[in-house]
């Protein structure tokens, strides 16, 4: 039996005795140890230098998950090879194992977000339609992860008014979000009272219903179904995104060139903002880790913040 090739077996008896919380996670480092070239129970340092380098980590925290999560494995297939594991470590920083050329084609700027905003809704015979696409794009910019956006529910949306301006705050669970601007208070206020969901096929117009559910962003009511089922942020923009390029929508975009819009996710329009942030360079670093929900060490914002500023030095050369 040729060991390279039987991950698939490693990956079962791994799942079915560990039982990890993060299948996915692991599922994809078990498939890309295929491209290893040697099997991970000989490994020695420089194999999982290499193997760091090519899992394209765009983060710290990215890269230090994947380290443990490939030690565990290893240390995982040594025992089932009836062999002394080593200890594993990598040779340089970790920041030298982020993959920044994917970085950038992940990170985008203020204008291409407010882009994606435009091309998010549908417009037709009735005017401007579909704002929970819209909305998707614009909590993530406002510092919301994808699974506070999931579990938004219409009652923690506060709409009040602060000195003759209105405003909104949404109650997350761990954390407050306020809110001032007012497009996105109007989209707001239009997607909790959006009731279809519209579809553009071939210049033909058709709506689906929302389901009935108590969270801001809705599924469509697809199938027969007597729960309040919760939609997939991140599914939900993929699948945007994939009709938008079907539709041949995105090519007229001559300002998204170098973004892989294919493999953009909530997380990823999140951090841009973050990035955008940290263009300044009087950023305090202190209260953008608060705005942006960050817990725990934040020591990786002075690498984002370098990253920032070097991507400023790019925009303005190339303006």
């Amino acid at each position: 039996m040729n060991r390279k090739n039987n991950y698939g077996h490693y990956m079962e008896k791994f799942f079915e005795i560990v039982n990890p919380k993060e299948k996915s996670t692991y599922s994809n480092l078990f498939n890309r140890l295929e491209d290893s070239g040697k099997f991970i129970a000989d490994w020695k340092n420089k194999d999982l230098d290499n193997f760091m380098k090519i899992l394209g980590g765009i983060s710290e925290n990215t890269i230090s998950k994947y380290l443990q999560y490939t030690r565990d494995i290893y240390k995982f297939i040594c025992e089932q090879e009836n062999k002394n594991p080593r200890h594993l470590f990598l040779s340089y920083d970790i920041k030298e194992y982020i993959d920044i050329e994917r970085l950038k084609s992940l990170t985008i700027n203020e204008y291409q977000y407010k882009t994606l905003t435009q091309i998010a809704v549908v417009y037709g015979a009735k005017g401007e339609m579909n704002f929970r696409d819209k909305i998707l794009i614009k909590l993530a910019w406002e510092g919301l992860s994808s699974d506070e956006i999931r579990h938004l529910k219409i009652k923690d949306i506060d709409f009040y008014e602060e000195y003759g301006k209105e405003k909104v705050r949404l109650n997350l669970r761990n954390r407050k979000v306020e809110i001032s601007n007012e497009d996105m208070i109007n989209d707001l206020k239009k997607c909790i009272n959006e009731k279809e969901y519209w579809m553009v096929q071939k210049n033909r117009e058709y709506a689906i219903p929302y389901k009935e559910t108590p969270n801001l962003i809705k599924p469509v009511a697809m199938r027969q179904s007597n729960k309040n089922e919760v939609a997939d942020p991140s599914r939900l923009l993929k699948g945007l995104f994939r009709k938008l390029d079907a539709e041949s929508s995105l090519p007229r975009y001559k300002n998204m060139p170098q973004i892989d819009l294919s493999n953009l996710n909530l997380g990823d329009i999140k951090r841009s903002r973050l990035i955008h942030e940290l263009k300044d360079e009087n950023a305090d670093l202190d209260y953008i880790a608060e705005r942006f929900g960050r817990g725990g060490n934040n020591s990786d914002l002075y690498w984002l913040k370098n990253f920032a500023l070097n991507i400023k030095k790019i925009e303005k050369e190339n303006s």
